[in-house]
This record gives structure tokens, C-alpha cells and sequence, in this order.
């Protein structure tokens, strides 16, 4: 089974491009069970992680330079998950390999996407409508946990309110709510040097 994430592109500027992210707010019904989505989904906890200061630091990557140095500590050479050249550290994979959603935040996940149809309607809609260009981006099921916290929104971002409710709009022919947020992606340069890896903000930041 394969479902689909879309986006649009809207502009490139300085601080990176602006994009809106498209996806199912809810679904009454799934579109295939959610142990075929979703890869050991038994094995996930039935209630939501509670995220520690240091954690959410780690989830969200905003640690200052400082508190980098102090406070996580370089991968030695002989770890199974030491890599050349990269500057990896022990809490951040502890952390990401061991972080899991729960079962409702899991549904909720993959109930944002969408199946072949729906995507191939939207795709056809958003071109009449408002003249958007649509990216599809394939997920093959059964989705990983490392897949859900990159490929959906953001847990603690779901109430932010969305710039498109397109359900709302006269003719719309799909039977699910479509939503759409504007967002704005970074662009960070990533470069190695002495051994390390260092990331770059925007062009013109040191």
C-alpha cells in the first residue's frame, strides 16, 4: 500500500522557500487498518510521551552552541553508530532511535496522508482552483516510527490554524477535509570540516 504527502511550493526567498503543507486533518474512517500503516504499531504506548526540558532541546534541535558543548557528548570510534566525519552524539541517537508516538498520535499521523486517488484529486483541484503546483511525495506502508516524526506535522504544531480549509470551498471534490499551512523551510548549508560536521544558516550567516 502506498499513501501520499503533497505540498506546493510557493516562493524562494532569502531565508529559503515558503511552502504549503497539505494534509487530511481527519479522517472517520482509515484507509487501510492501522497495523498494516504502521510498522510494530502494538508496540507503541498507549498514551503521549511527556517530553523533559533536555528532551524537547534535542527533539527541536535548539541547543546553543554552549549548551551543545557542555551538555552532549561526542560518539567515541568504537560505537556501532560512530560515522566519519560526522559530528553525532550519544543522547540525540539515544533519544530519536527510542522516541516513539503513541497509538493515537500514530492514527492521527497517518491519517494525514492520502491515498493514490485523493492525491491525484487534489493534484487536479488545486491546478483549477488557485493555479498550485502539487509535489507528491510516495510513503510505502508500513511506515517506521523515524518515518512518522519526519514525514508529518510536527505533534506539538497541530493546533496552529491552517491558511486553507478547502473543503470549505464550493465544489470541492474530495469526501475528506483538506487543510493547508503555509510554512517557512530554512535553508541550512552542512559542511565538514577538521572531521566535524557544521551546519550554516542562511546564506550570509556566519
Amino acid at each position: 500500500m502506498v499513501l501520499y504527502w503533497g505540498l506546493t511550493e510557493l516562493e524562494i526567498n532569502e531565508k529559503g522557500k515558503k511552502i504549503i503543507y497539505w494534509y487530511c486533518p481527519e479522517r472517520i474512517k482509515p484507509a487501510i487498518p492501522h497495523d498494516q500503516k504502521i510498522k510494530d504499531f502494538h508496540s507503541y504506548p498507549d498514551y503521549p510521551a511527556q517530553l523533559t526540558e533536555f528532551e524537547q532541546k534535542l527533539y527541536y534541535d535548539s541547543f546553543t552552541e554552549e549548551e551543545r558543548e557542555l551538555l552532549l557528548t561526542d560518539l567515541e570510534k568504537d560505537s556501532p553508530d560512530y560515522v566519519e566525519g560526522l559530528d553525532l552524539k550519544k543522547e540525540e541517537v539515544e533519544f530519536f532511535k527510542n522516541f516513539c508516538y503513541s497509538k493515537d498520535e500514530a492514527r492521527r499521523c497517518v491519517n494525514e496522508f492520502f491515498t493514490g486517488e485523493e492525491i491525484d484529486l487534489l493534484e487536479s483541484y488545486l491546478a483549477q482552483k488557485y493555479g498550485f503546483k502539487l509535489k507528491k511525495m510516495e510513503i510505502t506502508c508500513p511506515i517506521d516510527k523515524c518515518e512518522l516524526v519526519s514525514c508529518c506535522r510536527d505533534l506539538w504544531d497541530c493546533e496552529e490554524e491552517p491558511d486553507y480549509l478547502l473543503q470549505e470551498d464550493p465544489g470541492f471534490p474530495l469526501d475528506i477535509p483538506v487543510e493547508g499551512i503555509i510554512e517557512q523551510v530554512y535553508k541550512i548549508e552542512v559542511f565538514i570540516k577538521d572531521g566535524r560536521m557544521h551546519f550554516k544558516g542562511v546564506e550570509g550567516d556566519s
